[in-house]
């Protein structure tokens, strides 16, 4: 809890939100790509209108994601764009604290500055979201074979809220991968390995945040799914939702790095009455 609280503290409190809104619009335009292709609506309407009689693995899996293969090169460009979304976040966040002065001036520095830490945290994101994404459609069809609609949706449900849990998990020992790699030039996989090292003691933490955040991210998508009639809509709220979750799990990995290391934050040298 304690890192969601820093990151809303950064957020909110410094500069009365301006901070949220500026990378809120950096974040904005590849997830209007990602909300169309990949809308979280697709698990609810699986949810609340559960049939078990997929008649293949394709249809399940593309259900999921509410959207034919044609939809495929939307996620395509929507990808190229968070990738640049997140690397101006992400320079624009860690220079805030460490010279104490938030700005978005000259985009395309921040743009160069993160670019292939923000390129390899996100690549592997993508990817382990569609593994995720195929693994679970894979077992929900098996599950489909049970003897009765009951057994299979219980089970199915069971599956999902486990392999939800253990995805945050394993996602909240690579919280420091993005900053370790920005900040002191770790090549990945060796970035990924001190990740894990440095959040040992603060996995509870850092899992307890995570598993808010998310659990925020299934309640905008379940709003977002109440409006499936207005299509326009639905897409809206699962983009704002999209957007906002870059944006907190972006700066809620550099604010840790800080708190995890013991680096002053300099954002907070002349506001002593934020520290803890």
């Amino acid at each position: 809890m304690k890192y969601l609280f820093l990151t809303l503290q950064y957020l909110f409190r410094l500069d009365s939100g301006k901070r949220f809104l500026a990378l809120l619009l950096i974040a904005l335009p590849p997830c209007i790509l990602l909300a169309y292709f990949f809308p979280i609506t697709g698990y609810f309407e699986w949810f609340f209108n559960y049939s078990g009689d997929y008649g293949s693995y394709s249809a399940l899996w593309l259900s999921l994601a509410q959207r034919d293969s044609l939809g495929l090169g939307f996620l395509v460009l929507g990808y190229i764009l968070l990738v640049l979304s997140v690397s101006a976040i992400t320079t624009a966040v860690a220079r805030s604290v460490r010279i104490g002065k938030f700005q978005l001036k000259n985009f395309l520095y921040l743009i160069n500055e993160n670019f292939f830490p923000s390129f390899y945290t996100i690549t592997f994101f993508i990817i382990a979201l569609m593994v995720a994404q195929s693994l679970i459609g894979l077992f929900l069809f098996l599950w489909q074979s049970l003897p009765t609609l009951t057994a299979s949706f219980v089970v199915s449900i069971i599956f999902v809220l486990i392999s939800l849990l253990l995805l945050v998990w394993a996602y909240s020992g690579l919280a420091l991968w993005l900053p370790i790699m920005s900040i002191n030039g770790l090549k990945p996989h060796k970035a990924i390995a001190a990740s894990y090292s440095k959040t040992h003691n603060q996995r509870r933490e850092l899992l307890i945040s995570y598993i808010i955040i998310v659990a925020g991210i299934v309640l905008i998508g379940f709003i977002s799914y109440l409006f499936g009639d207005v299509w326009y809509i639905s897409w809206i709220i699962n983009t704002l939702n999209y957007a906002i979750a870059t944006v907190f799990f972006v700066v809620l990995s550099i604010l840790s790095y800080f708190d995890i290391e013991g680096i002053t934050r300099e954002d907070l040298v002349k506001r002593p009455y934020l520290r803890r």
